[in-house]
Protein backbone atom coordinates (compact mmCIF):
# COMPACT_ATOMS: atom_id res chain seq x y z
CA UNK A 1 0.00 0.00 0.00
CA UNK A 2 1.58 3.18 -1.11
CA UNK A 3 2.70 5.72 1.93
CA UNK A 4 0.67 8.78 2.25
CA UNK A 5 2.49 12.14 1.60
CA UNK A 6 2.93 13.98 4.99
CA UNK A 7 0.88 17.25 5.91
CA UNK A 8 2.68 20.68 7.28
CA UNK A 9 -0.20 20.34 9.89
CA UNK A 10 0.35 17.34 12.47
CA UNK A 11 -2.20 15.78 14.62
CA UNK A 12 -5.25 13.31 13.83
CA UNK A 13 -6.50 16.08 10.90
CA UNK A 14 -4.72 16.00 7.47
CA UNK A 15 -6.23 18.91 5.50
CA UNK A 16 -7.66 18.78 1.72
CA UNK A 17 -4.89 20.15 -0.27
CA UNK A 18 -7.29 22.34 -2.14
CA UNK A 19 -7.53 24.20 0.14
CA UNK A 20 -4.07 25.29 0.23
CA UNK A 21 -4.97 27.81 -2.68
CA UNK A 22 -7.26 29.34 0.31
CA UNK A 23 -4.67 29.70 2.81
CA UNK A 24 -2.59 32.64 3.87
CA UNK A 25 -0.08 32.51 7.10
CA UNK A 26 -1.17 35.69 8.33
CA UNK A 27 -2.19 36.33 12.14
CA UNK A 28 -5.36 39.16 13.33
CA UNK A 29 -3.94 42.40 14.55
CA UNK A 30 -5.52 45.18 16.46
CA UNK A 31 -7.56 47.48 14.32
CA UNK A 32 -5.17 50.53 15.33
CA UNK A 33 -2.15 48.07 13.67
CA UNK A 34 -1.29 47.69 10.11
CA UNK A 35 -2.71 44.33 8.70
CA UNK A 36 0.41 43.10 6.66
CA UNK A 37 1.80 39.72 5.73
CA UNK A 38 3.61 37.97 7.92
CA UNK A 39 7.23 36.19 6.54
CA UNK A 40 7.73 32.52 6.57
CA UNK A 41 9.95 33.41 9.87
CA UNK A 42 6.96 34.98 11.76
CA UNK A 43 4.30 32.59 11.46
CA UNK A 44 4.41 28.65 12.57
CA UNK A 45 3.85 26.81 9.09
CA UNK A 46 1.92 24.17 11.46
CA UNK A 47 -1.12 26.60 11.60
CA UNK A 48 -3.61 26.99 9.24
CA UNK A 49 -5.34 30.30 7.99
CA UNK A 50 -8.03 30.40 6.33
CA UNK A 51 -9.34 33.73 4.96
CA UNK A 52 -13.59 34.89 5.62
CA UNK A 53 -13.56 38.51 5.45
CA UNK A 54 -15.03 38.73 1.91
CA UNK A 55 -17.39 35.60 2.72
CA UNK A 56 -18.72 36.53 5.47
CA UNK A 57 -18.79 34.52 8.87
CA UNK A 58 -21.24 35.57 12.03
CA UNK A 59 -20.89 35.21 15.79
CA UNK A 60 -23.52 31.94 15.46
CA UNK A 61 -21.67 30.42 12.41
CA UNK A 62 -18.49 30.45 14.01
CA UNK A 63 -20.02 29.03 16.97
CA UNK A 64 -21.56 26.26 15.11
CA UNK A 65 -18.66 25.34 13.32
CA UNK A 66 -16.65 24.88 16.69
CA UNK A 67 -19.67 22.85 17.70
CA UNK A 68 -19.36 20.51 15.21
CA UNK A 69 -15.65 20.24 15.24
CA UNK A 70 -14.92 20.12 18.51
CA UNK A 71 -11.80 17.82 18.37
CA UNK A 72 -10.20 21.08 16.43
CA UNK A 73 -9.13 23.96 18.11
CA UNK A 74 -9.88 27.00 16.58
CA UNK A 75 -9.92 31.15 16.87
CA UNK A 76 -10.88 33.41 14.51
CA UNK A 77 -9.15 37.29 14.56
CA UNK A 78 -10.92 40.62 13.74
CA UNK A 79 -10.05 40.36 9.97
CA UNK A 80 -11.65 37.00 9.96
CA UNK A 81 -9.24 34.96 9.76
CA UNK A 82 -10.02 31.45 11.06
CA UNK A 83 -6.92 29.43 12.67
CA UNK A 84 -6.89 26.39 12.91
CA UNK A 85 -4.16 25.27 15.55
CA UNK A 86 -2.78 21.15 15.85
CA UNK A 87 -2.88 19.66 19.17
CA UNK A 88 -0.20 20.80 21.58
CA UNK A 89 2.94 17.93 22.16
CA UNK A 90 3.12 16.72 25.30
CA UNK A 91 5.83 19.00 27.06
CA UNK A 92 3.52 21.95 26.32
CA UNK A 93 0.12 19.90 27.78
CA UNK A 94 2.20 19.94 30.92
CA UNK A 95 3.55 23.25 30.71
CA UNK A 96 0.03 24.17 30.88
CA UNK A 97 -1.37 21.83 33.38
CA UNK A 98 0.85 23.50 35.24
CA UNK A 99 0.16 26.91 34.67
CA UNK A 100 -4.00 26.52 35.03
CA UNK A 101 -3.64 23.96 38.21
CA UNK A 102 -1.07 26.67 39.96
CA UNK A 103 -3.71 29.65 39.01
CA UNK A 104 -6.69 27.71 40.03
CA UNK A 105 -5.44 27.29 43.72
CA UNK A 106 -4.48 30.84 44.15
CA UNK A 107 -7.99 31.43 42.81
CA UNK A 108 -9.66 29.33 45.11
CA UNK A 109 -7.79 30.56 48.03
CA UNK A 110 -8.79 34.59 47.17
CA UNK A 111 -11.97 33.27 46.30
CA UNK A 112 -12.70 36.58 43.96
CA UNK A 113 -12.71 34.68 40.49
CA UNK A 114 -12.80 32.09 38.85
CA UNK A 115 -10.40 30.27 36.10
CA UNK A 116 -10.67 29.00 32.61
CA UNK A 117 -8.34 26.80 30.47
CA UNK A 118 -7.45 27.21 26.90
CA UNK A 119 -10.46 25.46 25.21
CA UNK A 120 -12.71 28.44 26.15
CA UNK A 121 -12.93 30.82 23.64
CA UNK A 122 -13.60 34.95 24.83
CA UNK A 123 -14.87 37.37 22.44
CA UNK A 124 -12.95 40.16 22.79
CA UNK A 125 -14.49 43.94 21.96
CA UNK A 126 -12.21 44.17 18.84
CA UNK A 127 -14.35 40.79 17.31
CA UNK A 128 -11.50 38.06 17.83
CA UNK A 129 -12.15 35.33 19.29
CA UNK A 130 -9.23 34.05 21.00
CA UNK A 131 -8.17 31.30 23.53
CA UNK A 132 -5.67 31.96 26.22
CA UNK A 133 -4.00 28.91 27.52
CA UNK A 134 -5.18 30.33 31.19
CA UNK A 135 -7.57 33.10 31.84
CA UNK A 136 -9.20 34.48 35.19
CA UNK A 137 -12.35 36.39 35.59
CA UNK A 138 -13.55 38.25 38.60
CA UNK A 139 -16.34 36.80 39.92
CA UNK A 140 -18.87 39.69 39.69
CA UNK A 141 -18.66 40.52 36.44
CA UNK A 142 -20.36 36.88 35.41
CA UNK A 143 -23.15 38.07 38.08
CA UNK A 144 -25.47 39.23 34.69
CA UNK A 145 -24.08 35.84 32.96
CA UNK A 146 -27.35 33.43 32.38
CA UNK A 147 -26.72 30.00 32.93
CA UNK A 148 -26.85 29.56 29.03
CA UNK A 149 -24.28 32.12 28.37
CA UNK A 150 -22.18 29.80 30.29
CA UNK A 151 -21.88 27.71 28.35
CA UNK A 152 -21.12 29.67 25.24
CA UNK A 153 -18.23 32.22 23.83
CA UNK A 154 -16.65 34.50 27.19
CA UNK A 155 -18.28 37.88 25.76
CA UNK A 156 -15.19 40.06 27.35
CA UNK A 157 -11.83 39.89 27.69
CA UNK A 158 -10.68 38.24 30.68
CA UNK A 159 -9.09 39.90 33.52
CA UNK A 160 -6.01 37.82 33.62
CA UNK A 161 -4.41 35.97 30.53
CA UNK A 162 -1.26 33.57 30.39
CA UNK A 163 0.19 32.14 27.07
CA UNK A 164 2.37 29.72 26.72
CA UNK A 165 4.90 29.96 23.94
CA UNK A 166 5.02 26.56 22.13
CA UNK A 167 6.89 25.04 19.34
CA UNK A 168 3.72 26.03 16.92
CA UNK A 169 3.96 29.32 18.26
CA UNK A 170 6.29 32.10 16.69
CA UNK A 171 7.50 35.33 19.13
CA UNK A 172 5.70 37.85 16.55
CA UNK A 173 2.14 35.83 16.14
CA UNK A 174 2.60 35.93 20.41
CA UNK A 175 3.12 39.36 20.10
CA UNK A 176 0.73 40.28 18.44
CA UNK A 177 -2.20 38.29 20.10
CA UNK A 178 -0.95 39.32 23.42
CA UNK A 179 -1.30 43.13 22.23
CA UNK A 180 -5.19 42.17 21.39
CA UNK A 181 -5.23 41.66 25.41
CA UNK A 182 -3.46 44.21 26.73
CA UNK A 183 -5.53 46.64 24.44
CA UNK A 184 -8.36 45.93 27.22
CA UNK A 185 -7.84 46.58 30.49
CA UNK A 186 -6.55 43.11 30.91
CA UNK A 187 -3.05 41.95 33.01
CA UNK A 188 -1.39 39.36 30.24
CA UNK A 189 1.82 37.44 30.78
CA UNK A 190 3.88 34.53 28.51
CA UNK A 191 6.07 32.04 29.39
CA UNK A 192 9.71 31.23 27.68
CA UNK A 193 9.57 28.05 25.51
CA UNK A 194 11.60 25.81 27.98
CA UNK A 195 10.29 27.45 31.31
CA UNK A 196 8.43 24.76 33.02
CA UNK A 197 9.01 25.02 36.67
CA UNK A 198 8.69 28.88 36.89
CA UNK A 199 5.28 28.93 34.83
Amino acid sequence: MPRRKSCRVHGRHSYLNGLAQHVRYNRGQEESMAHLPLTSEEVSPTKLVIKFEKVGLTDEQFWRLCCDNGDLQMELSAQKELIIMPPVGLKTGWRENILTTRLTVWAEKDGTGIVCGPATLFRLPNTAFRGPDAAWIRKERLEAVTDKELEEFGQFCPDFVAEIRSPRDTLKELQEKMAEYTANPTISWNSRPNDVNTV
